[in-house]
């Protein structure tokens, strides 16, 4: 059993076969939730030509393009249009399950230029608790990691919304 992203499936395809089987994640007391969103675009205020960085990011979100990326990437598309035209993620695909389980589950992030290491001491957790670390040595090696990662970034702040870091 691997708790882990979408982008494992063709690994795990290849090793388990018709046998590999894509659960629900699971609801550890506050309610089932699957990390949402991955890398984002944006235009900077500096920009030298916005309207065709504009202009491609509009071209990027075509259903056709939104589509490639995916069945190219392995990304989960963001939009049923895209999906519906992806080879992976179109109904009956492959990679449905997890369209599905992303439509159904996905929060967004946390805006912390911290989340990476957060996001990989849980991994690094459940993957010591797996191979049979104490979970109460596992979760705290963790907590001390992402306390740890937090401080670090402390200075440099999180990008708010809608707003442009110069």
């Amino acid at each position: 059993m691997a708790y882990t992203g979408n982008w494992w499936a063709p690994d795990y395809r290849k090793a388990a076969g018709d046998d590999l089987l894509i659960l629900p994640p699971p609801d550890f007391g506050r309610g089932t939730v699957i990390g949402g969103g991955s890398w984002q675009w944006a235009i900077s205020s500096t920009c030298a030509h916005p309207n065709g960085a504009a202009a491609f990011l509009r071209f990027l979100l075509r259903p056709d393009e939104i589509a490639r990326m995916a069945d190219d990437a392995g990304m989960i598309p963001v939009s049923e249009a895209g999906a519906a035209l992806s080879t992976d993620f179109r109904r009956g695909g492959k990679s449905r399950a997890f369209f599905d389980l992303m439509q159904r589950f996905a929060r967004q992030r946390p805006a912390s230029p911290a989340f990476s290491a957060i996001s990989n001491s849980f991994f690094f957790a459940l993957q010591n608790i797996a191979d049979g670390k104490d979970p109460h040595d596992a979760l705290d090696d963790a907590t001390d990691a992402v306390d740890q990662a937090i401080a670090d970034a402390g200075s440099t702040p999180a990008p708010q919304p809608g707003k442009v870091r110069q």
